[in-house]
């Protein structure tokens, strides 16, 4: 995790460690299934497949600006293969940890003003965080923003 900004910014980009670990290690498992493949096991071709894309996908992590996660007071904002999403504090839900197949993320609940259902928002890249700590820091600033909000008025009681 490499964290720049001020006091009211702070950009969190993906650990270049554990990028280029995943990386290597999808890459090597990646010629071993298409070893086993040569050597005769027929489908062995389609794992050193999935997990050859899987370690160009980790690759692109270590590209600048590819991924980020920008943190401000008036919202956050995720950027992942350059496509970014904004979403307002007033607009989002308290930060959580959902346990899944392939481990915990950090999810959270979207729901612009006009719309009916809120949007159920995961963040894939925990950006070197434990997705616990990551929740923790990410609730922390956005209780920061509706306390300077309200003592300001400004966003009234949404998300309180």
């Amino acid at each position: 995790m490499t964290a720049t900004g001020r006091d009211d910014v702070r950009v969190l980009l993906p650990s270049p460690l554990k990028s280029i670990g995943m990386a290597v290690s999808s890459a090597v498992i990646a010629i071993l299934c298409f070893r086993f493949w040569v050597d005769g096991l027929e489908y062995a071709w389609i794992a050193g497949s999935f997990l050859a894309i899987g370690a160009v996908f980790y690759l692109m992590h270590l590209v600048p600006g590819a991924y980020a996660l920008t943190v401000s007071r008036h919202g956050v904002e995720v950027m992942e293969l350059y496509a970014v999403k904004r979403y307002a504090w007033p607009e989002v839900s308290e930060f959580m940890v959902r346990r899944g197949i392939l481990g915990a993320t950090v999810q959270f609940y979207h729901h612009p003003s006009g719309e009916t259902l809120p949007s159920h928002i995961k963040l894939n890249e925990s950006f070197g965080y434990a997705p616990y700590k990551m929740a923790e820091v990410l609730n922390e600033w956005r209780l920061r923003a509706a306390q300077a909000a309200t003592e300001r008025n400004v966003w009234g009681q949404r998300n309180e």
